[in-house]
């Protein structure tokens, strides 16, 4: 009986198969164990003398069909996926079959090596790439590993293969990888590598990243749960600069093969531009607006009564009315804290243009905005530190400009419960707005849920959402607030929240009392403070 089906795609007919087969020529392996599927442009193509037995099948034009096709004619027990321009290492067939000898429930997978000019930017982010995919196979635990699968050095069980429904949407190679996941498959990495048969060229890699695109976009609308784990999931970072450039990349106003040679310079914003292209052309256009731009998470503290002056920390209760004149305006889509948890608990998108409002500490202050927001008709939320309520900020500032929140008047019972029947929805900012990560385990459980129990006991509510005082939050801290109960957690860290962003560990965009109208609005627009911080500046 044969043991190992060597399945060779040749890209579709449009490479010839000739650089893989003469190196499975110089295999160390008993030629009676294994058998060579070539899929080939046409049946009955030429190929080298070889040891194993050699089947050439007609190509579909789509890969994963043909990998299909070849799976369908396979007799071996085991089957190993190689394409034509990759040179497999002497040892590789018997590493792999080693690999299935144990049990019928592995998955084996080897590296790639990238071959090229040293000096080729293009040659070293795709070796870079490879070496962090490898690395995070070797630590994946649980059933991860789905997550770093490729159709190239690939091993497994056909029935296995069979059972999880091949290549076939929707996912490609992650697709197949997710369903063997969930048939209890764990996955081994082999040591073995296959090699490029040549440069790697920019047309080729642009290719692959715009089927990976397509691929993870078309299991996403499969698995919805799958979604958090994909590279899609993660809005647009880095400068401003570099974002505007991908969103325009992204957009298709460029054509790729027009980027061949800046390619070899900035591979890496090219090649995620041809993922996003990929996305781009299987995604509705709700779908596509939902995953390119995150969630924006507004930050407010304290509201200034009239005659007190602007700061950081305090923004004029004004400023603030024609800030959600503004968002009414230009159609900005404001929700809820808890509803945004809530879409991401039922692994949902947020509309687009989201948008959630938050107020830090529970100021008296704060109540001056409760009838512009229930003019609007926006929900709010409020982090209020327990053991404060209805006294003064007593806490640590550690920043000259916050000295106009120094003694601050904080709202009292009465007044939290007034919001709460209007609509504000109230979250916990700890018992005494401590720095959290300075505490012993039992001081952070009692500053996490003893807040949160204070607060309900006193609101007759629930509470579901945190904020962490100055921001200040690491492993241990994010780990107390899900034993809590909570839904999520806040920080300070800026940016926009994807599908991506750990619940417990959200961003936000601090509005400060200085801020324009226009600071206000490239603030929200651009994800970052870097465009309001310049206008500030010039003013």
């Amino acid at each position: 009986m044969t043991e190992l089906s060597v399945i060779v795609t040749a890209a579709c007919g449009f490479s010839p198969p000739g650089v893989c087969l003469a190196a499975l020529a110089r295999q160390e392996l008993d030629p009676g164990a294994a058998e060579v599927v070539v899929l080939h442009g046409a049946a009955g193509a030429r190929v080298p003398r070889l040891p194993f037995p050699v089947r050439v099948l007609p190509a579909p034009r789509d890969v994963d069909a043909a990998r299909d096709a070849g799976v369908a004619q396979a007799a071996g027990r085991v089957v190993l996926f190689l394409d034509a321009g990759v040179v497999p290492a002497p040892g590789l067939l018997a590493e792999h079959l080693a690999a299935h000898m144990s049990g019928p429930d592995a998955v084996a997978l080897g590296p790639i090596a990238v071959r090229g000019r040293a000096h080729d930017g293009l040659r070293r982010h795709l070796a870079e790439a490879e070496r962090g995919r490898c690395t995070r196979l070797a630590e994946a635990n649980g059933s991860s590993w789905w997550l770093e699968l490729t159709s190239v050095n690939l091993s497994l069980p056909r029935a296995a293969l069979l059972a999880a429904g091949g290549f076939g949407p929707p996912g490609g190679a992650r697709g197949l990888g997710r369903r063997l996941a969930h048939l209890g498959l764990r996955c081994r990495a082999l040591a073995t590598p296959v090699a490029t048969g040549g440069a790697p060229s920019f047309r080729a890699a642009a290719s692959a990243a715009r089927d990976a695109g397509r691929a993870d976009a078309g299991l996403a609308a499969h698995a919805p749960a799958a979604l958090s784990e994909l590279p899609l999931a993660c809005p647009p970072s880095g400068r401003l600069r570099a974002r505007l450039a991908g969103r325009l990349l992204a957009n298709r106003v460029i054509p790729l093969r027009a980027l061949a040679a800046p390619a070899r310079v900035w591979p890496d914003p090219l090649l995620t531009a041809a993922y996003w292209r990929g996305v781009r052309g299987v995604a509705d256009r709700d779908t596509w607006r939902r995953l390119r731009r995150g969630t924006a998470i507004l930050m407010y503290h304290g509201l200034g009564t009239r005659g007190e002056p602007p700061s950081r920390f305090v923004v004029p209760a004004r400023r603030f009315r024609r800030h959600m004149a503004w968002l009414r305006w230009s159609r900005w889509r404001v929700i809820g804290l808890e509803r945004y948890l809530d879409l991401r608990a039922r692994h949902e998108l947020p509309p687009p243009r989201s948008v959630v409002i938050t107020f830090d500490d529970g100021y008296a202050d704060t109540a001056l905005a409760r009838d512009v927001l229930e003019r609007h008709r926006f929900p709010a939320t409020v982090f209020v530190v327990s053991d404060c309520v209805g006294g003064r900020s007593s806490w640590e500032l550690d920043r000259p400009e916050a000295g106009a929140l120094a003694r601050r008047a904080m709202l009292g019972w009465p007044e939290l419960r007034e919001l709460a029947r209007a609509g504000v929805e109230l979250g916990a900012h700890s018992r005494t707005h401590a720095r959290l990560t300075r505490l012993a385990p039992a001081e952070l459980e009692e500053e996490v849920r003893g807040a949160r129990a204070a607060l309900e006991l006193g609101l007759g509510r629930p509470v579901t959402t945190f904020a962490y005082p100055y921001g200040d939050q690491g492993p241990d801290v994010r780990r107390a607030a899900a034993r809590g109960g909570l839904k999520g957690a806040v920080g300070v860290r800026a940016g926009l929240n994807g599908a991506a962003t750990c619940r417990y560990d959200l961003r936000r965009l601090e509005i400060r009392g200085t801020d324009s109208l226009l600071g206000f609005a490239l603030t929200l627009w651009s994800g970052d403070r870097w465009l309001g911080d310049r206008l500030a500046r010039r003013r």
